[in-house]
């Protein structure tokens, strides 16, 4: 079995194009897919750090919350597609938790780096 999870960015959502065709292309290859969604998150964050960590903290608790019943352990592949913000979440999500999971990072924000790029 194969695992991926898909994280938007903020305005961003799953069937916007990079996400959706990154879908349909796990899809293709077998994966079973889970989209994470943020609700409430602030969208006026661009060059206000403190919003951006406000809003990272936000949509890392909500996927928290929707990844809480999933058995990573049952996977033999898992993979983590975040875009923009998403990309901050993947990172210090599957840090935090101690996945092993690939991760692909669409246009990632300085705070992605943060968390285990080593294993990007």
């Amino acid at each position: 079995m194969k695992l991926a999870i898909f994280l938007p960015g903020i305005g961003y959502h799953k069937d916007k194009p990079l996400l959706y065709f990154a879908r349909k292309l796990a899809q293709s290859k077998g994966y079973e897919t889970i989209d994470v969604e943020y609700h409430d998150l602030p969208q006026k964050i661009k060059g206000d750090a403190a919003m951006m960590k406000k809003a990272a903290e936000i949509a890392i608790a909500q996927t928290c919350q929707q990844l809480a019943d999933v058995d990573f352990e049952a996977y033999e592949k898992v993979v983590f597609i975040g875009k923009s913000i998403g990309t901050v979440v993947v990172a210090k999500y599957v840090s935090d938790h101690n996945i092993k999971a690939k991760q692909v990072w669409y246009t990632p924000v300085e705070a992605t780096f943060s968390f285990g790029a080593e294993d990007a």
